[in-house]
């Protein structure tokens, strides 16, 4: 008579998600940081505001005090509502996993995806500094082009670290 051996599943754990603010928790203090920011510059402007500029960095068009407000904080809100949504999205789709192995923390890879939207945030405070500056000071803090760049090597960087970090995790693990 022969034994049979029967493999052992990895071990597994049941994941039961459900959003936390820590999923989002990046573009809501880019929100909050930049509502400070325009309210601390907001007086100092003209009433009308230089918000586009030329290849040489003059200015191309001007908008009141107030469409600023709304051209620079509205999509904020919605880069928070977006990483919300996502992080939500995942989540209901997630909750149909069931169980999971114990390398993959799907926490984890929420948290990333919720907060990775906070570069085009970062980038688009960044604009906004940068029309307060011109309009209050009369000059550019740097190229926009060159600081997006940098805040995507950054971003990819980070990036990187954390998937070299999941994929050793899940190699120590199995």
């Amino acid at each position: 008579m022969t034994e049979e051996t029967k493999e052992t599943p990895a071990e597994t754990r049941t994941v039961e998600l459900k959003f936390h603010l820590k999923y989002v928790l990046l573009p809501l203090a880019v929100l909050f940081l930049s509502v400070i920011l325009f309210a601390i510059f907001y007086f100092q402007l003209s009433p009308q505001v230089a918000y586009r500029f030329s290849a040489d960095g003059l200015s191309t068009s001007t908008a009141s005090r107030g469409m600023l407000a709304a051209y620079m904080l509205l999509p904020h809100l919605i880069f928070v509502l977006l990483g919300g949504g996502v992080s939500g999205t995942i989540i209901k789709i997630g909750g149909s996993l069931g169980e999971l192995s114990q390398s993959l923390n799907p926490e984890r890879l929420i948290m990333l995806i919720g907060n990775i939207i906070v570069l085009p945030q970062i980038v688009f405070s960044f604009i906004m500094l940068d029309i307060f500056s011109y309009n209050i000071n009369g000059s550019h803090l740097m190229p926009v082009w060159l600081f997006a760049v940098i805040v995507m090597i950054i971003g990819g960087i980070v990036l990187t670290l954390f998937l070299v970090s999941t994929y050793r995790r899940s190699r120590n693990a199995s």
